[in-house]
């Protein structure tokens, strides 16, 4: 009877290539196996508790924490040139990514292992691994949804006698799949414009949630670079400096004879081969009234002359 006790930890620093700046995550996993073991079996129990912690700092500065935890059970046998190994167990992952609640991962797994020693220092081995589980969200009403995993890998190893050092070739293969079989309501009820439109209050909180974990500018960054249809409910001062609306047209700055500046509307609609923008600001103050009542009163020189000088104009 035997017990082994492992810890890894692992830290990372590295760029975000969604975002400018820099992400950073680290993690810890401490384990054990406690096993029986004759010439020929093994049989045993293994267990493992961890945290994982990672930190973007140049979109949005937000920082999750996931809390892991494994349970199983392992064998083993030894066959002449060939050694089976076999894991089955339950893995689970608490977490709190910002703006989504609670995150819960839940999965069975099970591991298989062949390994056939051509000589006692090299052995060819074969690993394939399923999982499958849910992975759900508490305190924003969000929808849970399964999930599937497969690896695999090939592996040709040699250890050098008489030195901790070997050397290894090998080939992984892995699929990922979401779950999305008509039967889980809750995988497919925002899947089309009539389930959306059915349940928009659930959804509607759901995405109320989600916003309510950035500020303004980093959330407006993230989708931008989406193919998520979206866009700010602007300010008038938002509007003048709204790079679409400056590119269209929409909004001219133009100078007056004394060399103001003025930002003013251009005209809407637009027409092809016609250009709407305002060409000028308006006269100045005063600047038409002889040619109002000349032209349009018919008042003479004299006529107006006489207003003037009783102060009339």
């Amino acid at each position: 009877m035997t017990l082994q006790l492992d810890v890894q930890a692992d830290g990372t620093n590295y760029n975000n290539v969604n975002a400018p700046g820099r992400a950073s995550e680290h993690s810890f996993l401490i384990g054990g196996h406690w096993s029986w073991r004759d010439p020929r079996y093994l049989w045993g129990l293994f267990g493992a508790a961890g945290d994982a912690t990672g930190q973007d700092i140049g979109c949005c500065n937000n920082t999750s924490s996931y809390r892991h935890g494994i349970i199983g059970g392992e064998a083993q046998a030894y066959l002449g040139n060939f050694t089976l190994y076999g894991q089955i167990g339950y893995d689970t992952t608490i977490g709190s990514p910002v703006g989504n609640g609670i995150d819960n991962t839940d999965a069975v797994f099970g591991r298989g292992t062949v390994r056939y020693y051509l000589t006692p220092n090299t052995r060819l081995e074969g690993t394939g691994l399923y999982a499958g589980g849910r992975q759900s969200f508490t305190g924003v009403g969000a929808p849970s949804r399964d999930f599937n995993i497969w690896l695999a890998r090939a592996k040709l190893e040699h250890k050098f006698a008489g030195s901790p050092f070997s050397a290894f070739v090998a080939y992984d293969w892995s699929e990922f799949r979401w779950d999305t079989n008509a039967n889980f309501r809750t995988v497919t009820k925002f899947e089309n414009q009539k389930g959306r439109m059915a349940n928009s209050a659930e959804l509607y909180d759901i995405i109320s949630a989600w916003v309510a974990g950035y500020d303004f500018a980093d959330i407006w960054e993230v989708l931008k670079g989406t193919s998520i249809p979206a866009g700010p409910v602007n300010t008038i001062p938002d509007i003048l400096e709204d790079p679409h609306v400056r590119k269209r047209g929409s909004i001219v700055s133009i100078r007056n004879a004394m060399g103001q500046e003025f930002t003013l509307p251009s005209a809407t609609p637009r027409m092809s081969g016609n250009d709407p923008a305002p060409r000028w600001t308006g006269e100045a103050l005063g600047a038409s009234t002889r040619h109002v009542y000349s032209q349009v009163l018919g008042l003479s020189d004299n006529e107006m002359d006489g207003l003037r000088e009783r102060g009339i104009i």
